[in-house]
């Protein structure tokens, strides 16, 4: 069984499918197979592997999500969800094909035993679970103790974390349960006078729409999460936004010809940073630490 995301780099989507396809792999108990990622740079590899836009997932050669999609053609792709036309399918959407005996995506999870073992969505190996976290609100997400030190580091806050004692920060990879009052993540909550636009403008940088709820959205980019409650009368608000390379983020965003990307500038605090303003004027901050302060 081959299981592969096929992407075009400039579109951001691809990341966050991949998540979404890992998680529903292991909700159905096939955390065996692996899931291959692979980029598409020209029109000749689009046609010669049924290319229907960035990401196209296929199983065995086949789209996973219909067959007579295929276009051959470089461009982003949309999917129909809860929340509208979106770049990326929920995590229940890979369940919803026609069921065959066998068939990867539709092995029913109760049928699934409970091993006791957690992938780790970076590195994917299968820990125990009392040594992986589970990031934020996002559920069946897992990170193991290795690759949180890791992100640090390429996000330039290994020396933060130095300063702060290793069982105060990992509580849950060394068997202590974490103090009543630990806290978990920070997460900004924007005000939006159309969720299903604010969906689509921030499915562009990357964002995906987890979660819909009366007059509420939820957006995730690999674990960094926004949330948008509705407001008939908006008063722009404004957040942070860490990210490995804000360099290439911008360009990213620039080359797909996204409205509201500021100019990117280094700040006299060490960082390199631009702006993402939205339509409802919410100001997204980006930024990473500059080249030669890493």
């Amino acid at each position: 069984m081959q299981v592969t995301v096929w992407y075009l780099a400039g579109c951001p989507n691809w990341r966050a499918a991949g998540q979404r396809l890992r998680q529903a792999l292991d909700q159905v108990g096939r955390a065996d197979v692996p899931i291959m990622f692979a980029p598409v740079e020209t029109d000749g590899e689009a046609a010669a592997v049924g290319f229907a836009g960035s990401p196209t997932v296929t199983v065995d050669g086949a789209d996973l999500f219909d067959t007579a999609a295929s276009t051959g053609t470089l461009a982003c792709r949309i999917y129909p969800t809860s929340a509208g036309l979106v770049g990326v399918p929920e995590v229940s959407a890979f369940g919803r094909r026609p069921q065959q005996e066998g068939d990867v995506m539709t092995r029913p999870v109760d049928t699934v035993p409970d091993t006791g073992l957690r992938r780790c969505g970076c590195c994917g190996r299968q820990r125990p679970a009392d040594e992986v976290a589970e990031l934020g609100v996002t559920p069946g997400v897992y990170i193991c103790a290795g690759c949180a030190l890791w992100a640090a580091r390429r996000a330039g806050l290994l020396s933060a974390v130095r300063q702060i004692q290793f069982r105060a920060l990992l509580p849950n990879f060394l068997n202590r349960a974490p103090a009543p009052h630990t806290a978990k993540a920070a997460i900004p909550i924007l005000p939006s006078s159309d969720l299903g636009r604010t969906a689509a403008f921030y499915a562009r940088a990357g964002f995906a729409d987890v979660g819909r709820h009366d007059d509420y959205l939820l957006l995730d980019n690999e674990g960094v999460e926004l949330h948008f409650a509705h407001h008939d009368t908006v008063t722009p608000g404004t957040c942070f936004v860490h990210v490995t390379d804000a360099t290439k983020m911008w360009k990213q965003l620039r080359d797909l010809g996204v409205d509201g990307v500021g100019e990117i500038a280094d700040r006299d605090y060490g960082l390199r940073e631009f702006v993402l303003t939205d339509p409802d004027g919410n100001r997204i901050r980006i930024g990473s630490p500059q080249p030669d302060r890493r």
